[in-house]
């Protein structure tokens, strides 16, 4: 069953974040004959359209509602996506993104050697016992630690593993009512991980973190 559609739309918001037709389709699970296809407004299937739109971060509705495309549009296209997490290798901005967090989520790669185990163990470990201490971390120690902190990124990069990391909103239950919370996200991956996408022309890697 084919589903009519806004072409045009899939087109312009996969251009504004820099994304290649191989990419999108690599992430929608899709082949790119069949992204082509859907940006040249041919006949599409609902699932096909459903997997671009998730993708996208629209509902498929948004994709075959011209009003609500129309309404969507220009913020869909212009707001960054709490679930992309951003390859840092800087120490001030890792701690840029901790400041203010209410809440933490690391995670890593299966790691093969007791080295690579302890590094990042040891990393992830003291970032948070770091964000822990908040605002009674003085401005020259501050300094010091983003130091400290580009220095260990550069050790665990030459050993084939990046970090990745970014801010979310995620909503917790407190008693009936659900709360939303600012949460500092960090994965540390091996470069060889097929989830991490690098955009054009910016050569910045992203990472989707899975739901």
């Amino acid at each position: 069953m084919t589903t009519s559609y806004r072409s045009a739309q899939i087109k312009e918001l996969r251009t504004s974040r820099a994304w290649s037709q191989e990419q999108l389709a690599k992430m929608a699970g899709l082949d790119v004959r069949t992204i082509q296809r859907i940006e040249k407004g041919e006949p599409a299937s609902f699932e096909s359209l459903k997997s671009v739109a998730s993708v996208l971060k629209l509902n498929v509705s948004d994709l075959l509602n011209e009003k609500k495309a129309e309404e969507k549009k220009k913020t869909e296209a212009e707001s960054p996506k709490g679930d992309f997490l951003i390859r840092v290798s800087d120490g001030n901005q890792l701690f840029t993104l901790m400041d203010g967090a209410h809440a933490y989520a690391f995670n890593n790669d299966t790691l093969e050697s007791d080295d690579d185990t302890q590094l990042v163990a040891d990393f992830l470990q003291e970032l948070h016992d770091w964000g822990e201490l908040g605002d009674d971390i003085g401005p020259g120690e501050r300094v010091r630690t983003a130091h400290e902190y580009t220095k260990r990124i550069k050790d665990l990069e030459d050993r084939g593993l990046w970090v990745f990391a970014g801010r979310n909103k995620r909503k917790y239950s407190s008693g009936d009512k659900p709360v939303s919370l600012s949460v500092f996200v960090v994965h540390v991956l091996k470069s060889t991980n097929p989830e991490i996408v690098t955009l054009d022309p910016s050569k910045a890697s992203v990472f989707a973190e899975p739901k």
